[in-house]
């Protein structure tokens, strides 16, 4: 096998472990997730009725076998051969330490991500998150900040009718210091019976939002 090729496996192994990954394989697999009702527990690489354990057997020098299950192709598994997949599971687990663990740091200031963040629910955002998409907080819900959000360049937050953000001692501010803004949707000619409550922006307990390159209506 061409030496670079296994280097750059390696390499991609171990940023999976710096992005909060761990192995497939025993013995330093993941036995404080075997349990199906634990939230990291992976379904998509373990499957939905486990044995005692939910590991694999593999080890680097396990041959992937057709008909046997006891390494794979993960990049996270153990085999001498083939391994370059990241599960749609493991592939959130590393999108969400690029938002809140140190990694985050690491990412290049310009990325933007034209799809966005929907806040749909009441939510509590406790944490100091970077986000690399616009953030819209739905009609009927409420978005609590006291941690802190770290908006892209050209990102905003939308605060739709009927929609509440709270800024409760957080902080919302940009990566580049200039970020989009927050945009309010708000009724006009009086028609609020029919479009509902105009969006809302509470902040208290010396909450701040600076550096906004605009505030909208």
């Amino acid at each position: 096998m061409n030496p670079s090729y296994v280097n750059t496996q390696t390499l991609v192994h171990e940023l999976g472990h710096c992005l909060d990954l761990l192995h497939t394989y025993e013995p330093s697999c993941c036995h404080e997730t075997c349990n199906i009702s634990d939230p990291e527990y992976l379904y998509d690489l373990f499957g939905y009725n486990p044995p005692s354990y939910c590991w694999e057997k593999g080890h680097f020098g396990c041959k992937i076998t057709p008909g046997e299950n006891t390494c794979t192709n993960n990049i996270m598994g153990g085999n001498n051969m083939l391994h370059y997949y990241f599960s749609p599971m493991q592939m959130g687990k590393m999108h969400r330490s690029l938002s809140i663990k140190s990694g985050k740091k690491y990412v290049k200031e310009d990325v933007y991500d034209n799809r966005v963040c929907k806040i749909k629910e009441n939510e509590t955002w406790n944490f100091d998150i970077r986000c690399y998409s616009d953030i819209i907080v739905e009609r009927g819900a409420t978005l609590t900040v006291t941690g802190k959000i770290t908006m892209p360049e050209q990102g905003k937050i939308v605060v739709k009718r009927g929609a509440k953000l709270i800024v409760d001692g957080g902080i919302i501010t940009g990566i580049r210091q200039k970020w989009g803004g927050m945009e309010i949707k708000k009724n006009r000619n009086g028609i609020q019976h029919l479009l509902g409550r105009e969006g809302e922006i509470e902040l208290k307990n010396g909450a701040v939002i600076e550096n906004t390159g605009k505030l909208g209506k």
